[in-house]
């Protein structure tokens, strides 16, 4: 993923996150040896970002963020059953766990990832309920 992390740096990761709309693109859920459900892989997309910041330079940044895909871990067994893009959903509690770099060899670029995970996320649909 390839998020700026200028506003999660400045503003911690759940204040950034609710400056941002998402969208649910698909799951996967995540089973144990027994088969039973822990949890899911989520991919979400920014579809808006409603934050700014100002470079050194002065120049003003806005909606950073929007169009990014990211993946991430939710801690529920409640793998929602989608059949196409869900707009305006909300992440429960969003948590970084790891940023890392990743570089090709001799390449003076290299990718910042993220490690995300959630404890739930809210469908729209399910008015302000948990799915």
């Amino acid at each position: 993923m390839a998020l700026n992390l200028v506003s999660i740096v400045n503003k911690g990761i759940e204040q950034a996150f609710e400056e941002l709309d998402f969208a649910l693109l698909k799951t996967r859920p995540i089973a144990d040896d027994n088969g039973e459900v822990q949890g899911y892989r989520a991919t979400v997309v920014v579809t808006a970002d409603h934050s700014n910041y100002t470079r050194s330079n002065g120049e003003k940044v806005e909606g950073a963020n929007a169009g990014e895909v990211l993946q991430l871990t939710v801690h529920s067994s409640q793998v929602p059953t989608i059949k196409g893009m869900i707009v305006g959903i909300k992440l429960i509690k969003p948590q970084v766990h790891a940023v890392y770099a990743t570089t090709a060899l001799d390449s003076t670029f290299a990718n910042i990832n993220l490690s995300i995970t959630a404890e739930n996320i809210i469908l729209p649909s399910n008015k302000g309920g948990r799915q």
